[in-house]
Order: C-alpha cells, then structure tokens, then sequence
C-alpha cells in the first residue's frame, strides 16, 4: 500500500492570489514568492511576495505594494487592458 499523502492547506491570507493562478512558494517561509503577475518578467525570477499572515504583497521589480483587495483591483485593471488585443488576435 502506498504512503498516505497529506496535502497541507494553505494560509488563508494566500488564498486570493492562489485563485487567481499564482504559483506561491509559501511553504515554511513568512513571504510567498512568486514571479509577479503585473511586470511580464520573462526572466522566471521571483521577485514578487506576499506576507503568508497578512497578505500584504510588493513587487522588487517595479515597486508596486498592496494587499489582497489592491491585488484584486491590479489584476481587473490588467486584465481591462489587455483583453482587447487577445481577442483581436482570436478573432483573425
């Protein structure tokens, strides 16, 4: 029989960014890191965290900082102004 897996729930403060897709390295640490969802660095590096407690998040790349409501408002802000050309391109 196979070892029972347990799967560790994550901190609740992480659950909003969680649902919209990002990839949190959260385990044993104080700040998640994760590649930031807003500057398109291609460069794979991490350099966006979030506190795991309080869910106050900020970008080393381009200094922006918030929490999980002004992530959310990013986020609509970002996907307003991108969609347009996503479904142009669709549409061809």
């Amino acid at each position: 029989m196979p070892p029972i897996q347990v799967i560790e729930e994550p901190p609740k403060a992480l659950k909003p960014f969680l649902a919209h897709g990002l990839d949190l390295d959260w385990r044993g640490r104080e700040q998640a890191l994760a590649v930031c969802p807003f500057c398109d660095s291609d460069d794979g590096q991490r350099k966006w965290s979030v506190n795991v407690e309080t869910s106050e998040w900020q970008c080393k790349r381009w200094g922006a900082q918030g929490n999980a409501l002004t992530f959310l408002r990013q986020l609509w802000e970002a996907s307003k102004s991108g969609g347009k050309s996503d479904y142009e391109a669709l549409a061809a």
